[in-house]
Protein backbone atom coordinates (compact mmCIF):
# COMPACT_ATOMS: atom_id res chain seq x y z
CA UNK A 1 0.00 0.00 0.00
CA UNK A 2 1.51 3.51 -0.74
CA UNK A 3 1.27 6.64 0.93
CA UNK A 4 0.72 9.92 -0.47
CA UNK A 5 2.14 13.23 0.34
CA UNK A 6 0.13 16.90 1.53
CA UNK A 7 1.66 19.85 0.74
CA UNK A 8 3.08 22.16 3.35
CA UNK A 9 0.71 24.37 3.08
CA UNK A 10 -2.15 21.87 3.44
CA UNK A 11 -0.56 20.34 6.06
CA UNK A 12 -0.09 23.25 8.50
CA UNK A 13 -4.03 23.98 7.95
CA UNK A 14 -4.70 20.69 8.77
CA UNK A 15 -2.99 20.88 11.86
CA UNK A 16 -4.38 24.45 13.02
CA UNK A 17 -7.66 22.72 12.24
CA UNK A 18 -7.49 20.19 14.75
CA UNK A 19 -5.61 22.25 16.89
CA UNK A 20 -9.25 24.13 17.25
CA UNK A 21 -10.79 21.28 17.86
CA UNK A 22 -9.18 20.16 20.49
CA UNK A 23 -9.69 23.48 22.06
CA UNK A 24 -13.32 23.03 21.40
CA UNK A 25 -13.33 20.05 23.31
CA UNK A 26 -11.57 21.29 26.77
CA UNK A 27 -13.19 24.89 26.78
CA UNK A 28 -10.54 26.84 25.42
CA UNK A 29 -11.62 29.66 23.35
CA UNK A 30 -9.30 29.37 19.96
CA UNK A 31 -9.07 32.83 18.38
CA UNK A 32 -7.69 32.37 14.87
CA UNK A 33 -5.12 35.02 13.27
CA UNK A 34 -6.54 36.62 9.73
CA UNK A 35 -3.44 37.13 8.73
CA UNK A 36 0.34 35.22 10.22
CA UNK A 37 1.91 38.40 10.57
CA UNK A 38 2.82 38.73 13.69
CA UNK A 39 4.38 35.46 14.61
CA UNK A 40 1.24 33.71 16.39
CA UNK A 41 -1.67 32.05 14.61
CA UNK A 42 -3.85 31.30 17.98
CA UNK A 43 -4.83 33.66 21.20
CA UNK A 44 -6.17 31.31 22.96
CA UNK A 45 -8.62 31.81 26.01
CA UNK A 46 -10.09 30.70 29.25
CA UNK A 47 -13.46 31.92 30.60
CA UNK A 48 -13.14 33.58 33.92
CA UNK A 49 -13.21 31.08 36.91
CA UNK A 50 -13.30 30.86 41.08
CA UNK A 51 -14.88 32.11 43.68
CA UNK A 52 -13.62 35.73 44.25
CA UNK A 53 -16.62 38.40 43.89
CA UNK A 54 -17.08 39.28 39.99
CA UNK A 55 -15.23 43.25 40.60
CA UNK A 56 -12.17 40.79 41.78
CA UNK A 57 -11.83 38.30 39.77
CA UNK A 58 -9.02 37.99 37.25
CA UNK A 59 -9.89 37.30 33.61
CA UNK A 60 -8.91 33.52 32.26
CA UNK A 61 -5.74 32.41 30.79
CA UNK A 62 -5.26 34.29 27.52
CA UNK A 63 -2.06 33.33 25.45
CA UNK A 64 -0.29 33.51 22.18
CA UNK A 65 0.18 30.24 20.03
CA UNK A 66 2.30 29.37 16.80
CA UNK A 67 1.23 26.03 15.45
CA UNK A 68 3.77 24.19 14.45
CA UNK A 69 2.61 20.79 11.78
CA UNK A 70 5.41 18.25 10.65
CA UNK A 71 5.64 14.69 9.59
CA UNK A 72 7.04 12.35 12.13
CA UNK A 73 9.30 11.29 9.73
CA UNK A 74 11.20 14.28 9.76
CA UNK A 75 11.92 14.36 13.83
CA UNK A 76 10.70 16.64 16.16
CA UNK A 77 13.47 19.77 15.09
CA UNK A 78 11.58 22.33 13.26
CA UNK A 79 12.49 26.26 11.71
CA UNK A 80 10.56 29.29 12.17
CA UNK A 81 11.88 32.58 10.59
CA UNK A 82 13.57 35.42 13.06
CA UNK A 83 10.95 38.04 13.02
CA UNK A 84 8.37 35.47 13.63
CA UNK A 85 9.95 34.01 17.16
CA UNK A 86 11.15 38.11 17.69
CA UNK A 87 7.71 38.93 17.43
CA UNK A 88 6.62 35.64 19.56
CA UNK A 89 9.10 36.25 22.15
CA UNK A 90 8.61 39.93 22.66
CA UNK A 91 4.98 39.71 23.55
CA UNK A 92 4.81 40.65 27.28
CA UNK A 93 2.11 38.13 27.72
CA UNK A 94 2.34 34.43 27.57
CA UNK A 95 3.82 32.51 24.37
CA UNK A 96 3.79 28.89 22.68
CA UNK A 97 5.23 26.85 19.93
CA UNK A 98 2.92 23.73 19.86
CA UNK A 99 4.36 21.04 17.99
CA UNK A 100 2.29 18.70 16.22
CA UNK A 101 3.66 15.59 14.55
CA UNK A 102 1.55 13.62 11.83
CA UNK A 103 2.01 9.97 10.27
CA UNK A 104 1.62 10.16 6.67
CA UNK A 105 -1.32 8.99 5.34
CA UNK A 106 -1.96 5.73 3.16
CA UNK A 107 -3.52 6.25 -0.13
CA UNK A 108 -6.89 7.65 0.16
CA UNK A 109 -6.91 8.28 4.03
CA UNK A 110 -6.28 11.24 6.49
CA UNK A 111 -3.39 12.10 7.98
CA UNK A 112 -2.72 10.89 11.85
CA UNK A 113 -1.74 12.77 14.87
CA UNK A 114 1.43 10.93 16.71
CA UNK A 115 3.26 13.30 19.07
CA UNK A 116 2.56 16.73 20.77
CA UNK A 117 4.79 19.08 21.81
CA UNK A 118 4.34 22.79 23.97
CA UNK A 119 7.19 24.77 23.56
CA UNK A 120 7.10 27.91 26.27
CA UNK A 121 8.90 30.63 24.89
CA UNK A 122 10.21 31.86 28.05
CA UNK A 123 13.90 31.18 29.96
CA UNK A 124 16.40 29.17 27.56
CA UNK A 125 13.82 29.56 24.76
CA UNK A 126 13.48 32.93 24.96
CA UNK A 127 17.38 33.71 26.23
CA UNK A 128 18.21 32.15 22.52
CA UNK A 129 15.30 34.07 20.32
CA UNK A 130 17.44 37.38 22.01
CA UNK A 131 20.64 35.98 21.55
CA UNK A 132 20.10 35.19 18.07
CA UNK A 133 18.85 39.35 17.81
CA UNK A 134 21.54 40.21 19.75
CA UNK A 135 23.83 39.04 17.11
CA UNK A 136 21.63 40.03 14.07
CA UNK A 137 21.80 43.47 15.40
CA UNK A 138 25.71 43.35 15.38
CA UNK A 139 26.14 41.55 12.01
CA UNK A 140 26.14 44.85 9.60
CA UNK A 141 26.01 42.14 6.77
CA UNK A 142 23.17 39.98 8.19
CA UNK A 143 20.34 38.97 6.02
CA UNK A 144 16.84 40.18 7.50
CA UNK A 145 15.02 38.75 10.23
CA UNK A 146 12.44 37.43 7.55
CA UNK A 147 14.98 36.00 5.86
CA UNK A 148 17.02 34.29 9.03
CA UNK A 149 15.40 31.15 10.57
CA UNK A 150 15.58 29.78 14.17
CA UNK A 151 15.05 26.05 14.88
CA UNK A 152 13.80 23.89 18.10
CA UNK A 153 13.46 20.49 19.31
CA UNK A 154 10.21 19.56 20.59
CA UNK A 155 11.71 16.96 22.67
CA UNK A 156 14.40 18.93 24.73
CA UNK A 157 12.68 22.25 24.27
CA UNK A 158 9.27 21.53 24.95
CA UNK A 159 7.28 19.51 27.12
CA UNK A 160 5.41 16.07 25.29
CA UNK A 161 1.33 16.05 25.72
CA UNK A 162 -1.05 13.85 25.17
CA UNK A 163 -3.20 14.30 22.02
CA UNK A 164 -5.98 15.56 24.00
CA UNK A 165 -7.49 18.86 24.73
CA UNK A 166 -7.64 18.27 28.41
CA UNK A 167 -4.03 18.19 28.38
CA UNK A 168 -3.37 20.77 26.45
CA UNK A 169 -5.28 23.14 28.92
CA UNK A 170 -3.99 21.95 31.58
CA UNK A 171 -0.19 22.63 30.54
CA UNK A 172 -1.42 26.16 29.63
CA UNK A 173 -2.72 26.83 32.90
CA UNK A 174 -0.05 25.14 34.92
CA UNK A 175 2.69 27.12 33.04
CA UNK A 176 1.49 30.45 33.21
CA UNK A 177 0.12 30.25 36.68
CA UNK A 178 -3.18 31.77 37.97
CA UNK A 179 -2.10 35.49 38.19
CA UNK A 180 -1.37 37.01 34.59
CA UNK A 181 0.05 40.14 36.48
CA UNK A 182 2.87 38.13 37.93
CA UNK A 183 3.62 36.61 34.78
CA UNK A 184 3.55 39.41 32.85
CA UNK A 185 6.48 40.98 35.42
CA UNK A 186 8.35 38.01 35.33
CA UNK A 187 8.87 38.10 31.44
CA UNK A 188 9.29 41.35 31.76
CA UNK A 189 12.44 41.20 33.65
CA UNK A 190 13.72 38.46 31.70
CA UNK A 191 13.11 40.54 28.68
CA UNK A 192 15.54 42.82 30.23
CA UNK A 193 17.94 40.93 32.16
CA UNK A 194 18.87 38.04 30.47
CA UNK A 195 22.55 37.82 28.89
CA UNK A 196 23.46 40.75 30.53
CA UNK A 197 26.34 38.32 33.17
CA UNK A 198 29.09 41.09 33.67
CA UNK A 199 27.81 44.32 33.63
CA UNK A 200 25.81 46.17 31.08
CA UNK A 201 27.87 48.98 29.42
CA UNK A 202 31.44 48.51 28.09
CA UNK A 203 33.64 51.33 27.47
CA UNK A 204 36.73 51.63 25.10
CA UNK A 205 38.45 54.93 25.17
CA UNK A 206 42.09 56.04 25.16
CA UNK A 207 43.95 57.73 28.19
CA UNK A 208 47.05 59.53 27.72
CA UNK A 209 49.14 60.50 30.95
CA UNK A 210 52.17 63.12 31.24
CA UNK A 211 54.16 59.99 32.82
CA UNK A 212 54.07 57.01 34.56
CA UNK A 213 53.34 58.68 37.55
CA UNK A 214 50.40 60.37 36.48
CA UNK A 215 48.69 57.07 35.12
CA UNK A 216 49.46 55.18 38.36
CA UNK A 217 47.41 57.46 40.35
CA UNK A 218 44.22 57.27 37.47
CA UNK A 219 44.48 53.67 38.10
CA UNK A 220 44.28 54.04 41.82
CA UNK A 221 41.22 56.56 41.20
CA UNK A 222 43.48 59.26 42.55
CA UNK A 223 43.66 61.86 39.75
CA UNK A 224 40.32 61.65 36.49
CA UNK A 225 41.25 59.89 33.29
CA UNK A 226 42.55 61.99 30.74
CA UNK A 227 40.18 60.58 27.53
CA UNK A 228 41.26 61.26 24.17
CA UNK A 229 38.53 58.86 22.41
CA UNK A 230 35.80 57.54 23.79
CA UNK A 231 33.14 54.53 22.62
CA UNK A 232 30.34 53.04 24.71
CA UNK A 233 28.88 49.59 23.82
CA UNK A 234 26.12 47.71 25.01
CA UNK A 235 27.42 44.52 25.90
CA UNK A 236 24.84 41.26 25.74
CA UNK A 237 25.50 37.16 25.34
CA UNK A 238 29.07 38.38 24.76
CA UNK A 239 28.02 40.61 21.29
CA UNK A 240 28.39 44.71 21.56
CA UNK A 241 26.59 47.14 19.79
CA UNK A 242 27.21 50.48 19.71
CA UNK A 243 25.51 52.54 22.69
CA UNK A 244 25.58 56.43 22.23
CA UNK A 245 25.37 57.20 26.05
CA UNK A 246 28.29 59.62 26.16
CA UNK A 247 27.52 62.07 22.36
CA UNK A 248 30.56 63.26 20.84
CA UNK A 249 31.45 66.24 21.89
CA UNK A 250 30.14 66.22 25.67
CA UNK A 251 32.46 67.43 28.51
CA UNK A 252 33.24 64.12 30.39
CA UNK A 253 34.96 63.58 33.38
CA UNK A 254 35.80 59.50 34.48
CA UNK A 255 37.39 58.33 37.61
CA UNK A 256 38.12 54.96 37.72
CA UNK A 257 36.91 52.70 41.27
CA UNK A 258 39.34 49.66 41.36
CA UNK A 259 38.21 47.09 43.42
CA UNK A 260 39.70 47.11 47.19
CA UNK A 261 40.58 44.06 49.32
CA UNK A 262 38.95 44.32 52.78
CA UNK A 263 42.02 44.51 55.56
CA UNK A 264 42.73 45.23 59.65
CA UNK A 265 44.93 47.61 60.06
CA UNK A 266 46.82 48.07 63.76
CA UNK A 267 48.95 51.03 64.47
CA UNK A 268 51.69 50.15 67.54
CA UNK A 269 54.29 51.98 69.39
CA UNK A 270 57.67 50.20 69.69
CA UNK A 271 57.20 49.97 73.20
CA UNK A 272 54.28 47.06 74.47
CA UNK A 273 51.26 49.54 74.60
CA UNK A 274 47.92 48.80 73.24
CA UNK A 275 47.48 49.10 69.44
CA UNK A 276 44.85 51.59 67.23
CA UNK A 277 43.00 49.17 65.25
CA UNK A 278 41.09 49.82 62.21
CA UNK A 279 39.06 48.15 59.51
CA UNK A 280 40.28 49.51 56.33
CA UNK A 281 40.86 48.27 52.55
CA UNK A 282 43.91 47.65 50.44
CA UNK A 283 43.81 49.32 46.99
CA UNK A 284 46.30 48.09 44.22
CA UNK A 285 46.33 49.88 40.64
CA UNK A 286 44.18 47.75 38.11
CA UNK A 287 46.23 48.19 35.02
CA UNK A 288 48.59 44.58 34.89
CA UNK A 289 51.82 46.36 32.46
CA UNK A 290 53.02 49.00 35.67
CA UNK A 291 56.52 48.41 35.88
CA UNK A 292 57.38 47.14 39.52
CA UNK A 293 59.44 50.15 40.19
CA UNK A 294 56.15 52.11 39.59
CA UNK A 295 53.86 50.09 41.91
CA UNK A 296 51.75 51.93 44.52
CA UNK A 297 49.11 50.81 46.93
CA UNK A 298 46.79 52.35 49.06
CA UNK A 299 45.99 51.66 52.18
CA UNK A 300 42.85 53.49 53.55
CA UNK A 301 40.97 53.46 56.32
CA UNK A 302 38.03 55.97 57.86
CA UNK A 303 39.86 58.78 58.33
CA UNK A 304 43.61 58.27 57.10
CA UNK A 305 45.11 56.68 54.53
CA UNK A 306 48.60 55.60 53.37
CA UNK A 307 50.33 55.96 50.14
CA UNK A 308 53.01 52.92 49.74
CA UNK A 309 55.73 53.26 46.66
CA UNK A 310 57.59 49.97 45.90
CA UNK A 311 60.72 52.27 46.18
CA UNK A 312 59.85 52.34 50.09
CA UNK A 313 58.86 55.75 50.64
CA UNK A 314 55.17 55.71 52.74
CA UNK A 315 53.02 58.66 53.03
CA UNK A 316 50.43 59.06 55.38
CA UNK A 317 47.76 61.41 55.04
CA UNK A 318 45.37 62.18 58.30
CA UNK A 319 42.07 63.98 57.91
CA UNK A 320 41.89 65.40 61.48
CA UNK A 321 38.74 68.05 60.80
CA UNK A 322 36.43 65.40 59.35
CA UNK A 323 37.27 63.41 62.59
CA UNK A 324 36.41 65.63 64.96
CA UNK A 325 33.17 66.53 63.64
CA UNK A 326 32.38 62.79 62.81
CA UNK A 327 29.92 60.65 65.30
CA UNK A 328 31.82 57.20 66.37
CA UNK A 329 30.70 54.65 69.06
CA UNK A 330 32.86 54.21 71.86
CA UNK A 331 35.21 51.77 70.45
CA UNK A 332 35.66 54.17 67.28
CA UNK A 333 36.90 56.92 69.55
CA UNK A 334 39.02 54.83 71.48
CA UNK A 335 41.15 53.77 68.49
CA UNK A 336 41.32 57.32 67.27
CA UNK A 337 42.17 58.81 70.31
CA UNK A 338 45.13 56.08 71.03
CA UNK A 339 45.84 56.71 66.80
CA UNK A 340 46.31 60.87 67.60
CA UNK A 341 48.12 60.20 70.83
CA UNK A 342 50.86 57.28 68.95
CA UNK A 343 51.34 60.17 65.75
CA UNK A 344 52.68 62.69 68.36
CA UNK A 345 56.06 60.59 68.02
CA UNK A 346 58.00 59.08 65.52
CA UNK A 347 58.13 55.50 67.00
CA UNK A 348 55.26 54.57 65.46
CA UNK A 349 54.65 51.65 62.75
CA UNK A 350 51.29 49.66 61.18
CA UNK A 351 50.46 46.43 60.94
CA UNK A 352 48.37 46.03 57.71
CA UNK A 353 46.94 42.38 57.64
CA UNK A 354 44.51 41.37 54.90
CA UNK A 355 41.05 39.84 55.22
CA UNK A 356 42.32 36.81 53.48
CA UNK A 357 43.76 34.02 56.35
CA UNK A 358 46.57 33.42 53.80
CA UNK A 359 48.11 36.98 53.06
CA UNK A 360 51.06 37.75 55.74
CA UNK A 361 50.60 40.58 57.55
CA UNK A 362 52.57 43.58 56.11
CA UNK A 363 54.67 46.08 58.85
CA UNK A 364 55.90 49.31 57.77
CA UNK A 365 56.80 52.55 59.20
CA UNK A 366 55.39 55.66 57.41
CA UNK A 367 57.66 59.12 56.46
CA UNK A 368 56.24 60.83 59.48
CA UNK A 369 58.74 64.43 59.44
CA UNK A 370 56.65 65.87 61.85
CA UNK A 371 54.81 64.43 64.67
CA UNK A 372 51.48 65.53 65.47
CA UNK A 373 51.18 68.41 68.31
CA UNK A 374 49.81 66.82 71.22
CA UNK A 375 46.95 68.42 72.45
CA UNK A 376 46.54 68.46 75.88
CA UNK A 377 42.61 67.64 75.87
CA UNK A 378 43.67 64.40 74.23
CA UNK A 379 44.92 62.13 77.36
CA UNK A 380 41.53 63.32 79.14
CA UNK A 381 39.14 62.27 76.30
CA UNK A 382 40.78 59.45 75.68
CA UNK A 383 40.45 58.44 79.95
CA UNK A 384 36.61 59.50 79.52
CA UNK A 385 36.38 57.21 76.89
CA UNK A 386 37.51 54.86 79.08
CA UNK A 387 35.37 54.77 81.52
CA UNK A 388 32.63 55.17 79.52
CA UNK A 389 32.90 52.21 77.99
CA UNK A 390 33.83 50.25 81.59
CA UNK A 391 30.51 52.08 82.87
CA UNK A 392 28.19 50.45 80.31
CA UNK A 393 30.17 46.97 79.80
CA UNK A 394 29.23 47.03 84.03
CA UNK A 395 25.43 48.25 83.54
CA UNK A 396 24.75 45.76 80.12
CA UNK A 397 24.15 48.32 77.86
CA UNK A 398 26.00 49.51 74.22
CA UNK A 399 26.57 53.31 73.63
CA UNK A 400 25.16 54.95 70.84
CA UNK A 401 27.21 56.99 68.05
CA UNK A 402 28.35 60.24 69.80
CA UNK A 403 30.87 63.42 69.00
CA UNK A 404 33.36 63.95 70.94
CA UNK A 405 32.26 67.16 71.97
CA UNK A 406 28.97 65.68 73.28
CA UNK A 407 31.25 63.30 75.70
CA UNK A 408 33.43 66.14 76.27
CA UNK A 409 29.96 68.17 77.94
CA UNK A 410 29.35 65.19 80.25
CA UNK A 411 33.17 64.16 80.87
CA UNK A 412 32.32 65.11 84.97
CA UNK A 413 29.27 63.33 85.22
CA UNK A 414 31.24 60.39 83.70
CA UNK A 415 33.97 60.64 85.88
CA UNK A 416 31.96 60.81 88.98
CA UNK A 417 29.99 57.41 87.52
CA UNK A 418 33.04 55.51 87.05
CA UNK A 419 34.86 56.37 90.44
CA UNK A 420 32.03 55.82 92.26
CA UNK A 421 31.16 52.43 90.92
CA UNK A 422 34.22 50.95 90.02
CA UNK A 423 36.78 52.94 92.04
CA UNK A 424 34.61 53.75 95.01
CA UNK A 425 38.40 54.72 97.29
CA UNK A 426 39.88 57.45 94.85
CA UNK A 427 36.64 59.35 95.30
CA UNK A 428 37.54 62.44 97.44
CA UNK A 429 35.08 61.80 100.88
CA UNK A 430 32.34 63.80 101.12
CA UNK A 431 30.91 65.89 103.75
CA UNK A 432 27.87 67.48 104.95
CA UNK A 433 25.94 69.26 107.59
CA UNK A 434 23.00 68.66 109.14
CA UNK A 435 20.70 70.41 111.86
CA UNK A 436 17.46 70.19 113.78
CA UNK A 437 16.81 72.27 116.70
CA UNK A 438 13.59 71.56 117.58
CA UNK A 439 15.37 67.91 118.90
CA UNK A 440 16.64 67.02 122.11
CA UNK A 441 20.82 66.41 121.69
CA UNK A 442 19.87 63.16 122.87
CA UNK A 443 18.23 62.18 120.22
CA UNK A 444 20.25 63.65 117.03
CA UNK A 445 22.69 60.59 115.48
CA UNK A 446 25.98 60.11 117.72
CA UNK A 447 26.81 56.55 116.21
CA UNK A 448 27.84 55.72 112.20
CA UNK A 449 25.15 55.93 109.22
CA UNK A 450 24.72 54.17 106.11
CA UNK A 451 23.21 56.64 103.28
CA UNK A 452 21.98 56.08 100.13
CA UNK A 453 23.61 58.22 97.61
CA UNK A 454 22.33 58.43 93.97
CA UNK A 455 22.68 59.90 90.87
CA UNK A 456 23.19 59.41 86.93
CA UNK A 457 25.45 60.36 83.87
CA UNK A 458 24.72 60.65 79.87
CA UNK A 459 27.23 58.01 78.30
CA UNK A 460 27.64 57.94 74.53
CA UNK A 461 23.43 58.45 74.07
CA UNK A 462 22.20 56.15 77.37
CA UNK A 463 21.79 57.41 80.85
CA UNK A 464 22.89 55.45 83.23
CA UNK A 465 21.66 55.72 87.00
CA UNK A 466 23.62 54.60 89.71
CA UNK A 467 23.44 54.41 93.58
CA UNK A 468 26.59 53.84 96.31
CA UNK A 469 26.15 53.11 100.30
CA UNK A 470 28.08 55.50 102.10
CA UNK A 471 28.87 55.49 105.65
CA UNK A 472 29.24 58.47 107.75
CA UNK A 473 30.36 59.70 110.97
CA UNK A 474 28.57 62.64 112.52
CA UNK A 475 30.40 65.23 114.83
CA UNK A 476 29.25 68.04 117.29
CA UNK A 477 29.14 71.20 114.97
CA UNK A 478 27.21 74.13 116.69
CA UNK A 479 23.65 73.07 116.78
CA UNK A 480 23.88 70.64 114.49
CA UNK A 481 26.19 67.78 113.21
CA UNK A 482 29.48 67.41 110.65
CA UNK A 483 29.14 64.43 109.33
CA UNK A 484 32.53 62.75 107.63
CA UNK A 485 32.62 59.57 105.26
CA UNK A 486 34.15 56.90 106.87
CA UNK A 487 33.04 54.03 103.80
CA UNK A 488 31.77 53.92 100.50
CA UNK A 489 30.12 50.39 98.42
CA UNK A 490 28.92 50.46 95.25
CA UNK A 491 25.05 49.16 95.15
CA UNK A 492 23.53 49.37 92.06
CA UNK A 493 24.11 50.54 88.22
CA UNK A 494 21.41 50.44 85.26
CA UNK A 495 20.53 52.42 82.17
CA UNK A 496 17.05 54.18 82.53
CA UNK A 497 15.35 56.39 80.25
CA UNK A 498 16.42 59.89 80.00
CA UNK A 499 13.34 61.33 82.40
CA UNK A 500 12.85 62.73 85.82
CA UNK A 501 10.11 59.88 86.53
CA UNK A 502 12.46 56.92 85.12
CA UNK A 503 15.41 58.51 87.88
CA UNK A 504 13.07 58.91 90.76
CA UNK A 505 11.63 55.07 90.15
CA UNK A 506 15.41 54.00 90.04
CA UNK A 507 15.88 55.58 93.41
CA UNK A 508 13.07 54.15 94.82
CA UNK A 509 14.32 50.78 93.55
CA UNK A 510 17.30 51.45 94.97
CA UNK A 511 16.17 52.17 98.34
CA UNK A 512 14.07 48.75 98.39
CA UNK A 513 17.03 46.90 97.46
CA UNK A 514 19.35 48.23 100.32
CA UNK A 515 17.13 48.92 102.69
CA UNK A 516 18.68 52.50 103.08
CA UNK A 517 15.87 55.17 103.88
CA UNK A 518 18.41 58.08 104.51
CA UNK A 519 19.22 58.90 100.56
CA UNK A 520 21.14 61.63 99.04
CA UNK A 521 19.82 62.10 95.43
CA UNK A 522 20.88 64.91 92.86
CA UNK A 523 17.46 66.31 91.56
CA UNK A 524 16.96 65.31 87.52
CA UNK A 525 18.29 67.66 85.19
CA UNK A 526 20.72 69.96 87.43
CA UNK A 527 23.10 69.81 85.37
CA UNK A 528 25.57 72.38 87.03
CA UNK A 529 25.53 69.90 90.18
CA UNK A 530 27.07 67.61 87.86
CA UNK A 531 29.85 69.88 86.95
CA UNK A 532 30.27 71.04 89.66
CA UNK A 533 30.14 67.51 91.52
CA UNK A 534 27.23 68.54 94.09
CA UNK A 535 24.16 67.08 95.48
CA UNK A 536 21.02 67.54 96.37
CA UNK A 537 20.53 67.97 100.78
CA UNK A 538 20.29 64.82 101.92
CA UNK A 539 17.09 63.80 104.22
CA UNK A 540 17.68 64.29 107.98
CA UNK A 541 18.92 60.83 109.08
CA UNK A 542 16.86 59.10 112.02
CA UNK A 543 17.90 58.32 115.38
Amino acid sequence: MTTHDIPNDDLGEWGEAQFRALCAASGLVANKAERDKMGWDFLVELPPSGTLPLDQRPNGLRCRVQIKTQWQTEGSRFKMSLSAAERLAKDPGPSFILLLSAKRPDEGSDPELVECHLIHVLGINLERVLKRLREAAADTQAAPLNEQTISYSGSTAGEKLAITGSAIRDALTRTCGADPHVYIEMKKQQLTELGYTQGRYQLDTTISANNIDEFVEMMLGLRPLSVDTLKTFDVRFGTLVPANHVPTGDNVTFLIQPKAAACTIRVRSKSLTPPAVFQGEVVVPVHPRIPNEYMRMLVKAKFFSLDLRATGETAFKFELPNLMSAELDLEGWRNHLRLMELLGSTDIYFDIQSARPSTPISTLTPHQTTPLPQEPWLAPMADIVRRSEALLTYAGGRGKLTTLATLAESADSIWRAHVSMLEPTSLPPQTFETSDTRAPESLLPSCDTDFLCADYAPVAGVMLAYAYRITMRPERSGEGRLWRQVDINPELLESIDATAEAFAAFVARAKAQTGLTNTIARLFGDDAGARHGQAASPDEPQP
